[in-house]
């Protein structure tokens, strides 16, 4: 028995890192302090780190299961590296 998967095209991919980095800058706006935003940068890398790092450990070990629409090592690259940037400008700032 065949079965043929024909796309969804009504709807576009999610952009997830586009989304993020949106999201990220209408929070950011939210903080007076710099400090706190400092902060507040400092433990969302460190929590997007840790969950790239499983996702990572679970692509090695083979747990991992590919789902269409699913995150991809490329979506937690690009969302930690805008992290990263927001984190350098807050600094500098």
């Amino acid at each position: 028995m065949n079965v043929l998967v024909i796309p969804d095209k009504s709807a576009p991919p999610v952009d997830r890192p586009a989304k993020f980095a949106t999201d990220l800058a209408a929070k950011l706006k939210t903080y007076t302090d710099k400090k706190s935003k400092i902060r507040f940068l400092q433990a969302l890398l460190h929590n997007w780190e840790m969950r790239y790092r499983h996702f990572d450990e679970r692509m090695a070990s083979g747990e991992y299961e590919d789902k269409p629409g699913g995150p991809t090592a490329w979506d937690y690259v690009l969302t930690i590296c805008e992290i990263q940037s927001q984190l350098s400008k807050a600094e500098v700032a």
